[in-house]
C-alpha cells in the first residue's frame, strides 16, 4: 500500500468539521504502525470530513483496496480500517488517507484523514468547507 496504484471513480462531498480533539494524541499513538503500513509520517492530527449520506461512508470503507492496519497490543488501541482516497478543493488535489477505527462509539457519518501534512493548514480549510472525496 506505500504506493497505491488505484482507480478513483467514485468522488463524494463532505464538509471539514472540528472533532473532539482527539486525533491528534492518536495518530501519534499510531505514528510507528502508519509508517509500517503506509510509508510515510503523518502529521499529528486529523482532517475530520462530514458526510450526509451514511452509505457513501459504507462504499469507502466497502472496497478490497483496504489497508488493515494492527496497532501494538493495548487497551486503548484498536484496529483500523484505512483507503488511499483524492482529496479535491478548490482544483487542488492530494493522495490522503481515509481512517475508519473499529469501535462502537466512532461517528457513523464522518470520515477522518490523515496526510504527511497539515491539510487544514496546506488547503487553507476552515469548519463549513466543502471538499470532495474520491476513491
Amino acid at each position: 500500500m506505500k504506493n497505491p496504484s488505484l482507480k478513483f471513480n467514485t468522488c463524494i462531498e463532505g464538509i471539514v468539521f472540528s472533532g473532539k480533539g482527539e486525533g491528534k494524541s492518536y495518530v501519534v499513538l499510531y505514528r510507528d504502525v502508519i509508517r509500517k503500513y503506509l510509508g510515510f509520517d503523518p502529521y499529528p492530527g486529523t482532517l475530520n470530513i462530514l458526510i450526509d449520506d451514511v452509505s457513501s461512508i459504507n462504499k469507502i470503507f466497502g472496497s478490497i483496496q483496504l489497508v488493515y492496519v494492527v496497532p501494538p497490543p493495548t487497551p486503548k488501541l484498536h484496529a483500523v480500517l484505512v483507503r488511499a482516497i483524492i482529496l479535491k478543493h478548490k482544483n487542488r488535489d492530494f493522495l490522503v488517507y481515509a481512517l475508519r477505527p473499529l469501535i462502537d462509539q466512532y461517528y457513523s457519518n464522518a470520515v477522518e484523514l490523515i496526510a504527511p501534512i497539515n491539510l487544514r493548514q496546506r488547503l487553507g480549510l476552515e469548519d463549513g468547507d466543502s471538499v470532495e472525496l474520491c476513491f
